[in-house]
């Protein structure tokens, strides 16, 4: 499904609980003809899909901030500003999501540029390379499903390791703060309060060694 409002008109539909695997998409994009040309392109190959659209950045960025995308496609030019002014703000606000810059300008210092500052693909708006949006977006889309994976909460033991690295860490910040106490003479020679930090330190290693 798609949410393609009149200009101005045009509202956040939230519908991230009626289908889990549902695929959305956010397409900033101020050309009428060229944005019903994507939507077409998006549902004529990945149905049943979420479609959100946008014609200003700011838009773009609110609709960030409220729903996680799992593709974002803009144009080039919005309102006559370049969209290199502001794509820094939109990846910030992607948090990961690909990006897809699609231009009428081939130029190379431009695709450059996009791809500097953060975007996943620069393409020009011809045949040929529309043709391949959707096998480029389908690459996306897995690489997606593929990253949510490596994003579930660690083995137990792999916890328990981090949470003895932590103490760890935090031993070694308070056995260096009271050596350099000493060193500056703030606090009397405590070798022993040393040796017994140094100890644990030493005991903790030795956990997170076997567990390793």
């Amino acid at each position: 499904r798609k949410s393609i409002l009149p200009a101005g008109k045009r509202e956040h539909k939230n519908r991230l609980l009626i289908m889990p695997n549902l695929k959305r998409v956010l397409i900033l994009e101020e050309n009428t003809e060229h944005l019903e040309l994507l939507t077409a392109i998006l549902e004529d190959n990945f149905s049943p899909i979420d479609i959100h659209t946008v014609e200003t950045v700011e838009d773009c960025l609110d609709f960030m901030e409220q729903t996680e995308y799992d593709l974002i496609m803009t144009g080039y030019l919005i309102h006559n500003t370049k969209i290199t002014e502001r794509l820094v703000n939109i990846v910030d606000q992607a948090t990961g999501s690909p990006i897809i810059v699609i231009s009428g300008s081939g130029d190379e210092s431009i695709a450059a540029e996009v791809i500097k500052l953060g975007a996943n693909e620069y393409i020009v708006k011809t045949k040929k390379s529309l043709e391949k949006i959707p096998s480029l977006i389908a690459k996306y889309f897995k690489r997606g499903k593929a990253k949510q994976s490596l994003q579930k909460a660690p083995p137990e033991s792999e916890e328990a390791a981090n949470r003895l690295l932590r103490e760890i860490d935090h031993l070694m910040q308070k056995a260096r703060s009271i050596t350099a106490n000493i060193a500056a003479k703030n606090i009397p020679d405590n070798s022993i309060s040393l040796e017994s930090l140094f100890s644990q330190i030493q005991r903790l290693r030795k956990i997170v060694q076997k567990q390793q």
